[in-house]
């Protein structure tokens, strides 16, 4: 198993090894959850013995000899048949790549744009599409959909450690931040990219593009950027266009550029166009039908008789899937669509309880979508108005 060693101490190693830190950053790694590392130690082994390794963990951080461990990589399959690869630490080591982003993120976070809305304290998918209502609302109808390709193995280490000097110069000057941007699959330091598996990644990328996200900006023009995926709204055609080009030579500048096959000028008044899961058609929001077909396959899994598992993990992990998918689609015009998926959801459980006989308060137990939605905002499109109505929160 090759190692990186941070060789000194120094002070975000410091910081990263008060014992206080490591312990929310184990939270927050569990939490998260995930499959081993190269070392094969799984997230139930570390929590058998938290205490103890959280211990060494901190030693090893303070004297400055922690060893960081090869990445595993695996290999997901994508909706368009092809493959994005994680590269995955151990658990030690996600633990302290995930306290070293909570000692920098304080530094950097301030100075990120209101244009960012990924991997950030309170922003999210909710807050992007506050952005994007609001644009449209304010007659910005021409849409730039586009996103970077292969950003996060694309990302230059050099322009990256110039930013991060601009944040928080101590880290840009650390040998524990420099071994972890060098952390790879395989024998020799990474010079480019960032690893999706890594919890510090996230920061990174939104450290990398802040300088984009600032020179993209123009009077006229809404950005929403959610980490590689991009909207522009735009007044006209002709303002998208060069809103395009402008997004195009400011990535160039980073050794990036924008994805030829996802690039694409909309008009949303006459077309509709996708965005993290959301597909923004001209008169309503509705789910995006690859999450929709996500979701059905997610609840067929949990309802399969032929899985040898108790009546008890399938209402577990079902109602866990109905609450995530109301609450992230709560703002769509999805009434009927949560009544079928309702009922297709509690006809496929009656026919399990044919073959596995089931506790008798199942169906009172049982999450339904429809009593979870929100009442207000429809998800339509004022009639006679030009902009989107009022949405719930």
């Amino acid at each position: 198993m090759m190692l990186r060693r941070t060789r000194k101490a120094d002070p975000i190693g410091i910081a990263a090894a008060d014992p206080s830190v490591l312990r929310q950053a184990w939270r927050r790694v569990r939490s998260a959850g995930g499959g081993a590392g190269v070392d094969g130690e799984t997230l139930e082994a570390f929590a058998e013995r938290a205490e103890s390794r959280i211990a060494k963990l901190a030693d090893g951080l303070a004297a400055g000899n922690h060893s960081f461990a090869r990445l595993r990589e695996a290999r997901i399959p994508k909706a368009n048949g092809k493959t994005r690869t994680l590269e995955i630490p151990t658990i030690a080591d996600r633990v302290v790549l995930q306290a070293i982003r909570m000692v920098i993120e304080p530094a950097c976070e301030p100075r990120m744009h209101p244009s960012s809305h990924a991997y950030r304290p309170g922003r999210g998918a909710m807050t992007a599409l506050d952005a994007i209502f609001a644009a449209m609302s304010n007659g910005l109808q021409t849409v730039l959909e586009t996103d970077i390709e292969d950003f996060f193995g694309s990302v230059c280490h050099a322009p990256l450690i110039g930013e991060l000097r601009e944040f928080e110069p101590g880290a840009a000057a650390s040998p524990l931040v420099g071994a972890a941007l060098a952390l790879s699959a395989g024998r020799w330091r990474r010079r480019k990219g960032l690893p999706q598996g890594s919890p510090l990644s996230p920061l990174l990328a939104n450290v990398a593009l802040t300088r984009w996200d600032e020179a993209v900006q123009a009077e006229g023009r809404v950005v929403v950027r959610y980490a590689d995926d991009l909207l522009v709204l735009c007044a006209n055609r002709e303002s998208a266009g060069e809103a395009q080009r402008r997004v195009a030579s400011e990535l160039g500048r980073l050794g990036l550029r924008l994805h030829a096959g996802k690039t694409r000028l909309v008009d949303s008044r006459q077309d509709g166009f996708s965005f993290l899961g959301f597909e923004f058609r001209p008169d309503r929001l509705v789910p995006d039908e690859s999450n929709l077909r996500k979701f059905r396959e997610s609840i067929a899994r949990w309802s399969d008789p032929a899985r040898s598992i108790g009546w008890e993990e399938r209402l577990t992990q079902i109602n866990a899937l109905v609450r995530s998918f109301a609450w992230y689609y709560h703002r769509t015009d999805a009434a009927r669509l949560f009544w079928t998926l309702d009922h297709d959801i509690l006809l496929g459980l009656r026919e399990l309880s044919l073959v596995l006989p089931p506790p008798a308060d199942w169906n009172r137990r049982l999450v339904r979508l429809g009593s979870l939605r929100q009442v207000g905002w429809s998800g339509k499109r004022r009639r006679g108005g030009g902009g989107w109505g009022g949405y719930g929160s």
